[in-house]
């Protein structure tokens, strides 16, 4: 299999996993504050990825001097900076809001990595970034665009953050394994939204917690866990730009399950945004002459 093939199948899964994010998360804050559910998720990813690193063999890579400079950026800029801003932003506002939001990652990530990365894209996949954006538009922003308020901002600083932090991310895994460089993150995440949720919320009963725990749990393993392996393992072979737009098939899963989950109804022009989001994909993983990723990447 080709290598941007892999990296585009690898974003693809990724997508899918992550656009339960809001739907899954909606059901924890039930029954348990908004950053317990953020630090007790991180503690799930933390816990799962401890478990990888130990079949893996990986211990050593977590106290790797070279890599771990990038690994705590990374963990602070996207385990606690990012994700924190996500889980308060998305309780005040619809899951599907949110989605949308996070969408102009996009935007972010074609501005900054060109500003202070090296990375480039074909204008058949810049086109096809916006096109999926334009899309996702179509899909959620018409129920949402009205009410602009707090939680929407908060989510759109977030939008901001990962671009950067995916850099050093992308430095790491060059040198180590992509379990230990997630068991950091997901360590420091833990223990500084626990910070933050002892300061700021009152602790839920044991039996809240109980109800909240399998929604936690999807959230740690499969969302904060398996989604962020396949999204690792995909950068290695497609530039952070193209996968960060591939992302925007995420809001395609936030409709269907909110749907699903939340009684949330999806109307006819937000099914009519799947054309230009199914199009742009289409346009974003049929070419290839993109910058390719540097062959040390490839090492691991």
């Amino acid at each position: 299999m080709q290598a941007q093939r892999r990296g585009e199948l690898y974003m693809a899964g990724a997508a899918g996993l992550w656009g339960l994010l809001p739907v899954v998360s909606k059901q924890a804050y039930e029954h348990i504050p908004v950053m317990v559910c953020a630090a007790l998720s991180a503690l799930s990813a933390a816990l799962f990825f401890a478990f990888l690193t130990t079949v893996r063999g990986e211990w050593r890579d977590v106290l790797c001097r070279e890599a771990l400079a990038s690994s705590l950026i990374s963990a602070l800029g996207i385990g606690v900076v990012f994700y924190g801003l996500v889980f308060w932003g998305q309780s005040m506002v619809p899951a599907s809001s949110t989605s949308v939001l996070l969408l102009m990652e996009v935007f972010f990530s074609m501005l900054l990595l060109r500003l202070f990365g090296n990375e480039q894209l074909t204008r058949r996949q810049v086109m096809g970034a916006l096109v999926m954006v334009v899309g996702a538009i179509l899909v959620l922003a018409p129920d949402s665009i009205d009410d602009f308020g707090l939680g929407e901002l908060i989510i759109l600083l977030a939008a901001a953050v990962p671009p950067l932090a995916n850099r050093q991310m992308q430095k790491a895994r060059q040198l180590v394994g992509v379990s230990s460089i997630m068991f950091v993150r997901s360590t420091i995440s833990f223990l500084m939204l626990l910070a933050v949720a002892v300061s700021l919320e009152s602790m839920p009963s044991s039996d809240s917690l109980w109800s909240a725990m399998p929604w936690v749990l999807i959230n740690g393993v499969l969302l904060f866990g398996v989604s962020k392996v396949l999204f690792i393992e995909s950068v290695r072979f497609i530039p952070i730009s193209k996968a960060v737009a591939m992302n925007s098939l995420a809001p395609l899963v936030t409709l269907a399950t909110a749907w699903w989950l939340l009684s949330e109804p999806a109307a006819w022009y937000q099914w009519l945004g799947c054309v230009p989001l199914s199009w742009g994909c289409w346009l974003l993983v049929s070419s290839r002459k993109a910058a390719p990723v540097a062959p040390e990447a490839l090492a691991r």
